[in-house]
């Protein structure tokens, strides 16, 4: 029943429901009506970080596309809640205080073990996925070419 409210509530699940559909896009921004799920490929960085005061954080640089839609959506929803959800779980809903411009975020004062933090920065920068399916990379063989690029099954 609870699962039920927060789905509604909040337009999506607020627990792993089905972490393989989650596999592609990994990362999901959500204020008021408007959403993006995020890919892996989409997210440039994604690091451990410690904050001033000696807490763990995960920070995240996006692409060009997700940056925009971050700045325009921060900047319209001044004062509200921003859901940060990661695999299908709500990870953080902080208030927007001012638009997020240039596609850096950080992720603090969540209380989760290191191991998950360590996890969660694994799969935003492709290196595993929501579901544990192996994140295999495929080699361009081309004549003059040679870029690897994560692939996940679907």
């Amino acid at each position: 029943m609870l699962r039920l409210f927060l789905l509604c509530l909040t337009g999506f699940a607020a627990g792993p429901i089905h972490a393989q559909a989650y596999d592609e896009r990994p990362l999901r921004l959500a204020v008021e009506d408007r959403l993006i799920d995020i890919a892996s490929v989409d997210i440039l960085r994604a690091e451990l970080s410690e904050t001033f005061y000696g807490d763990m954080a995960i920070h995240i640089v996006l692409a060009e596309e997700p940056a925009a839609w971050l700045a325009t959506s921060t900047g319209l929803f001044i004062g509200m809640p921003m859901d940060l959800v990661i695999c299908g779980e709500l990870v953080s809903s902080p208030t927007i205080e001012s638009p997020i411009l240039g596609g850096s975020v950080q992720i603090t004062g969540v209380s989760f073990e290191n191991e998950w933090l360590e996890r969660s920065v694994s799969i935003l920068s492709g290196e595993a996925t929501c579901s544990g399916a192996p994140v295999s990379t495929s080699v361009d063989t081309a004549p003059g070419t040679s870029s690897r690029s994560p692939s996940r099954p679907h």
